[in-house]
Order: structure tokens, then sequence, then C-alpha cells
């Protein structure tokens, strides 16, 4: 199917979106926060590693998508 767009993909760790990580590395998480505010679309993987899905969902600061408002 051709929806005629032009599709960037742009990687953000998420463990870099979560609070903690703000006093570990500021600039990290304030960069990370940015480019997701800045983004038309989000695409989230499956879950792998040690969080898995659970982690995608209920302890990934990705679910502050839905609330994002755009700057």
């Amino acid at each position: 199917m051709d929806a005629d767009v032009n599709v960037v993909r742009v990687w953000i760790e998420s463990t870099h979106l979560e609070p903690a990580h703000r006093t570990k590395n500021p600039e990290q998480y304030e960069e990370a926060w940015r480019i997701l505010r800045s983004v038309q679309g989000i695409l989230i993987p499956g879950g792998f590693g040690d969080r898995g899905v659970e982690g995608l969902f209920w302890h990934s600061p990705c679910t502050a998508c839905f609330s994002i408002e755009r700057v």
C-alpha cells in the first residue's frame, strides 16, 4: 500500500526518558524529551530485554506520549 508519506525514523533510548535518568545525565534526559515532543507519530516495537512488554507499557515514559503538549 502506498501512503505517499516520507517516514523518518528517530531512535530514542526509553531509559533516557525516565525520571531517574534526569539526575544521572540531565542533558540526555532533556534531549530525549525534546526529540519525543518534536515527532508527529511514534512506533513502539515489541518488548524485549529484562522489562519486556511490561516495561514498554507500564514502566516506560512512552505512555506519556498520549499527553504531551506540542511546543
